[in-house]
């Protein structure tokens, strides 16, 4: 069974990933790895996740730093990490193809401005939710990681057919 990294910007989208493989009655097997799972749980979905136990390891950047699992075939980014956290891309990839082997990294990038809504504040009680969301241009993103890394990101349209 090939196994795969995915990505999520934030703890909920993993959560809601997780949610949604979970719901869909086929081989998806999945565990999250992010800071609102208790350090117990990390270590056991970690440890599913190299035993073979699950096929998806979904994660926030906070996995991409520290984990350390080989042989990994394909990495997913299902949001690209945040403008400011360029590295972060590359600590994401950087998790396929290690040990001399081929990997495959997939991002999906978002071709319009997507509105991101969490608590600045910290706070449910938070009031003042104007400042509780912010713009994510994945495309000036995607952009910016190219530069970073001095090299074009190959890209596949919308109108790709897979056979």
């Amino acid at each position: 069974m090939d196994q795969c990294i995915i990505f999520c910007r934030t703890k909920l989208d993993c959560d809601n990933l997780e949610a949604y493989l979970k719901s869909q009655q086929k081989d998806w097997t999945c565990a999250c790895l992010h800071s609102d799972r208790s350090p117990d749980e990390r270590t056991a979905n970690l440890n599913k996740f190299k035993e073979g136990e699950v096929r998806f390891l979904i994660c926030t950047d906070v996995a991409a730093r520290g984990i350390d699992v080989r042989g990994i075939p394909y990495v997913i980014n299902m949001t690209l990490p945040p403008p400011e956290d360029k590295a972060s891309y590359v600590h994401r990839i950087g998790r396929v193809g290690r040990a001399e082997r081929m990997g495959l990294a997939i991002s999906f990038v978002s071709t319009v401005p997507e509105k991101v809504w969490y608590h600045q504040c910290r706070s449910r009680t938070c009031n003042d939710t104007r400042r509780c969301s912010i713009w994510y241009d994945e495309i000036t993103s995607l952009a910016e990681i190219e530069e970073h890394l001095g090299v074009i990101v190959n890209r596949v349209t919308t109108e790709f057919d897979v056979p």
